[in-house]
């Protein structure tokens, strides 16, 4: 049976590691077991890389994009977290604002560049852009229209009603409306969407009004398990946690909760 190449736009990417980079890593692995063919098309990791890396493998393909540093990222590189910050915050404002308009001050336009170049190479069948960054959505949404391939939506974070966007503020809330106009738009010809519990990927289908959507949630790499140390007091009960401790109240929930 001949496999269908599916072309993966995804920001984050070993050998970034992070927890954004280990789901589409998770369908590199195993994508071809149910005759799926990945194409990863990510960044290069190497800091100001003009190299276009293309791997291949007995699971697939994966480009590295060419990544140019911008000017925000070079003050952060030379001054570290204490200088510029002000600069530094605005310029991150001003990429936030643009990225949807124009491609210009996008770092991640490299990553479209290349999954159209792979496309004109290549039979494909399917893509999928997984967030964040959503500006992933945007490249998507232009190569389905321009190429006429259906393409799918992995949110595994909601994009505009984030846990991390609840600040109710005037600059929050037209943040926040900028952002859906642009959401509205890119999902408009999305084929389905893709997220991690019930109760987002519910929450986006109906504000996207999309018809088809499915529950991926995160899984765990069993063979990790096997290959890794005790290194727990067992004689006391221990809660592992991963990810970033949100200024949320859940966490204050679920200490209530098991105490």
């Amino acid at each position: 049976m001949d496999l269908r190449k599916i072309i993966i736009l995804t920001y984050d990417f070993p050998p970034l590691n992070s927890v954004g980079g280990q789901r589409p890593y998770s369908w590199y692995k195993y994508f071809k077991k149910y005759n799926l063919y990945p194409i990863i098309i990510t960044r290069n990791w190497t800091s100001n890389s003009k190299k276009l890396i293309h791997q291949k493998d007995n699971l697939g393909e994966i480009y590295y994009s060419y990544y140019k540093d911008n000017i925000r990222d070079k003050l952060h590189t030379k001054y570290g977290n204490t200088r510029f910050v002000f600069t530094r915050k605005f310029l991150s404002l001003i990429i936030q604002l643009s990225q949807y308009i124009t491609n210009a001050l996008d770092p991640k336009y490299s990553i479209y560049k290349t999954a159209k170049m792979v496309i004109k190479k290549n039979k494909i069948s399917f893509i999928i852009a997984t967030g964040e960054p959503f500006i992933l959505f945007k490249y998507a949404h232009k190569l389905s229209k321009n190429f006429r391939i259906p393409w799918y939506a992995d949110y595994r974070d909601d994009w505009i009603d984030n846990h991390t966007k609840q600040e109710d503020s005037i600059y929050q809330n037209l943040f926040k409306k900028y952002e859906n106009f642009f959401e509205q738009k890119y999902l408009s010809n999305v084929e389905g969407i893709i997220s991690i519990s019930d109760y987002i990927v519910v929450n986006i289908a109906k504000r996207v009004k999309a018809k088809k959507f499915i529950k991926i949630e995160n899984g765990i790499d069993l063979t990790l398990i096997k290959s890794g140390k005790r290194i727990l007091n067992e004689t006391e009960f221990n809660i592992v946690y991963t990810g970033i401790l949100y200024n949320c109240n859940y966490i204050k929930v679920f200490s209530k909760g098991f105490k």
